[in-house]
This record gives structure tokens, sequence and C-alpha cells, in this order.
């Protein structure tokens, strides 16, 4: 089966059972996934920017797992973060719980950074 890659639109022959388990996996046409099955495998620039960014947000996604186990609230607010900062639609994000203030955001290299900030301030009252 012959798909064409998104970012470069070559064509290359792709397996056509991994084609069908992607299809019926993510619920879309054989053609499409097709398509999305060899701009996987496209050694373009493209194609190789996309899986690099789909690896950073897997890490980022199971390290925010860990984190944020017991605050499943939380969890789903940052894994929104990880997606619109990696998408570069926002240069970073910053929440807020209790003392702790979080920030995620892109470093010079592209790499996603999840920066962590406890403060915690002393205030007497006579």
């Amino acid at each position: 089966m012959l798909g064409t890659c998104m970012y470069c639109n070559n064509e290359r022959i792709v397996e056509d059972a991994e084609v069908k388990d992607f299809a019926d996996h993510n619920g879309i046409s054989v053609e499409m996934a097709a398509d999305a099955v060899a701009a996987h495998q496209c050694d373009c620039s493209g194609a190789t920017f996309f899986r690099n960014r789909e690896e950073k947000i897997k890490m980022a996604t199971d390290y925010m797992e860990h984190y944020f186990e017991k605050e499943q609230k939380v969890l789903e607010l940052a894994k929104v973060a990880i997606d619109t900062v990696a998408s570069e639609l926002v240069e970073k994000v910053t929440f807020k719980k209790g003392k702790r203030t979080f920030t995620l955001s892109l470093d010079a290299r592209g790499c996603l950074k999840f920066k962590k900030d406890f403060k915690e301030t002393d205030e007497e009252k006579f």
C-alpha cells in the first residue's frame, strides 16, 4: 500500500497490517492511516521534527503523571500545558497550587522545561 508523507509529499510503501492497526486504533480511514504511517517513517525534516516533538511530549507527560499522580485535576492542566507549549501556541504556561508555582516552557534548543518553585513566607504579627 502507498502512503504520502504530509510534510514532503513523498510516497512510501507502507505495510498493510500496520496501516490497518493504525486506522482501527485511531478511528480513521485506511487512506489517512497510510499517510500517517508514511509520515511517521519518513526521514524528511518535517517528519523528523514531528517525531522529536511527540517524543518530548511523551517524556514530559510521563514525568507529570508521576509528579502529579495524586492530583488528577492538576495533572489534566499540566497535560494541556504540555501540548500548548510544545505546539508553540504560547511561550510558557505558569500555574500555582498552594505555595507551589509551576512553569512549563521551551528552552533555546526546543526542549520542554518544567520549573517548580516553592515559596514559603514567614510572617509574624504582634
